[in-house]
């Protein structure tokens, strides 16, 4: 997992230099790693680890968000499926660490 977390924060950084919309693809797939990274914390029972991973995981997704929407309008699929997973991710949070998401 940290092989591609640092392959994708390498292409991230040669995107941002161009501004270029698939921004938003590398924050999802940041945010893909960072719920796996969490989800091994919490089978590890390293709940406060866990919980911030998990948190890392929303913030990258509500990135994905921040740069979908200069690019694409509200109602497209890459919208839609960002909002989901940000909504999906949440849902879990509240089911594993309640009182905390």
């Amino acid at each position: 997992i940290k092989g591609a977390e640092n392959l994708i924060h390498k292409a991230l950084t040669l995107l941002e230099q161009d501004n270029h919309p698939e921004r938003s693809s590398a924050f999802e797939i940041l945010a893909e790693i960072y719920l796996k990274k969490a989800l091994q914390e919490f089978a590890q029972r390293k709940i406060p680890q866990a919980q911030s991973l998990h948190m890392q995981a929303i913030h990258y997704l509500k990135q994905a968000l921040d740069v979908a929407k200069l690019y694409f309008p509200e109602n497209s699929p890459h919208m839609i499926r960002i909002k989901s997973s940000i909504q999906a991710i949440k849902v879990e949070g509240q089911t594993l660490y309640p009182n905390i998401i």
